[in-house]
């Protein structure tokens, strides 16, 4: 990013690059408009990112523009990847929050989560993942994220939904994609998030 403004190719340019690197880049580069908690953006000829991992999302993205969408899909799950961000989805992606403790059992359950967060996951069988008890997942996964394992799994069931609709699915179709049975099943639950239910 930085050698793309000593080049002068960042002048009147919208860009982003690291969360760190945000406030350096404003100052070496004061002709640049520097956006803040973007993944990436596009201004046209030039396509900026936020750090190592969004320089896949950007790659995604690219493909998607040039090649179609079932191209850039086919090569996100070549890559692995759960699901590409859009330019305007947060840095701090969602797929991240409650990802800072270092409780190894836990990680373990929220990366089969995240692999998989239209699936239905039983206590149970979470439990097993993290070769705990389930009575003792159920407290150490509060304790060291901060919410329950079912919270934890419909905040990125919404993320998802989100995503879909971003990529032109409907409602419905989005909502079923995300792991919900309809879009009004979507609705309640965010409408019981938002009520802290």
């Amino acid at each position: 990013m930085f050698l793309l403004g000593e080049a002068g190719l960042l002048t009147g340019v919208k860009c982003t690059t690291h969360h760190n690197l945000l406030d350096d880049l404003r100052d070496q580069h004061p002709s640049a408009q520097v956006e803040a908690n973007r993944v990436f953006v596009d201004d046209g000829a030039i396509l900026t990112s936020a750090g190592v991992t969004a320089g896949f999302d950007v790659i995604l993205y690219w493909l998607a523009q040039r090649f179609g969408t079932e191209v850039s899909l086919q090569v996100a799950r070549h890559m692995n990847v759960y699901f590409r961000r859009t330019s305007h989805d947060a840095a701090l992606s969602p797929w991240l929050i409650a990802r800072s403790h270092m409780h190894p059992a836990v990680h373990r359950v929220q990366d089969a989560i995240a692999a998989a967060p239209d699936a239905a996951h039983d206590l149970m069988t979470l439990a097993k993942i993290a070769c705990v008890s389930s009575r003792h997942l159920t407290r150490v996964f509060k304790q060291h994220t901060g919410m329950t394992v079912h919270d934890y799994q419909i905040a990125l069931r919404h993320a998802l939904f989100e995503q879909w609709r971003a990529q032109g699915l409907s409602q419905e179709k989005a909502a079923i994609a995300a792991g919900f049975s309809s879009a009004n099943a979507w609705r309640r639950s965010k409408n019981n998030e938002s009520l802290g239910v």
